[in-house]
C-alpha cells in the first residue's frame, strides 16, 4: 500500500488472525471537482508557494481520485451480484485463490 494513506487496521480478539482495514472514502458528487486533479496541475498549497511556480503533482492527484472513486466499483459488483447469484460465489473463490 501507499505509506501516505491514512488506513485504520483493527485486531479482533475474538479472531486473532483476522485484520480489518478501514480505507478512507471521499464522495465524488460534492466534495471536489474531478477536473481539479489533472495530471498536469499542482495541488499542493504551501505557504510559501503559488500556484503558477509549483510543479504538477500527478501521484498526489492520483491518490486523491481513488479515494474520491473507491466505492464505484464495488457498487458495480453489488449490483451485478444481485442480477447473478452465482456471481458472489464466484467472486468468494476467485478471493481465496488470490
Amino acid at each position: 500500500g501507499e505509506l501516505a494513506k491514512p488506513i485504520i487496521l483493527l485486531h479482533s480478539k475474538l479472531a486473532p488472525l483476522t485484520t480489518f482495514r478501514l480505507l478512507p472514502c471521499i464522495d465524488p458528487e460534492s466534495t471536489f471537482n474531478p477536473r481539479r486533479f489533472h495530471a498536469s496541475r499542482c495541488n499542493l498549497r504551501p505557504d510559501h508557494m503559488d500556484e503558477d511556480s509549483c510543479d504538477p503533482t500527478p501521484h498526489y492527484n492520483n491518490m486523491i481520485l481513488e479515494d474520491m472513486y473507491l466505492l464505484s466499483p464495488i457498487k458495480h459488483l453489488t449490483v451485478a451480484c444481485t442480477e447473478i447469484p452465482a456471481l458472489a460465489e464466484a467472486n468468494v473463490l476467485l478471493k481465496s485463490w488470490l
